[in-house]
């Protein structure tokens, strides 16, 4: 996958950033944007389910 691309210098700075921000917590945030597309996701959802007829 690409993360095994990067170079081993640039994954450690990037675990070092996701490291300094992980402190910050973003449900509610994620809660709200969920929410604000729920139609939007269930019809997208429905849509795979029939298109593909999973779970029948």
């Amino acid at each position: 996958e690409e993360w095994g691309k990067l170079h081993r210098n640039s994954r450690t700075k990037y675990k070092n950033l996701i490291k300094e921000i992980s402190p910050v917590d973003l449900t509610d945030l994620m809660k709200s944007t969920l929410k604000a597309n729920e139609k939007q996701l269930q019809k997208q959802i429905d849509f795979w389910q029939h298109e593909f007829k999973f779970w029948k």
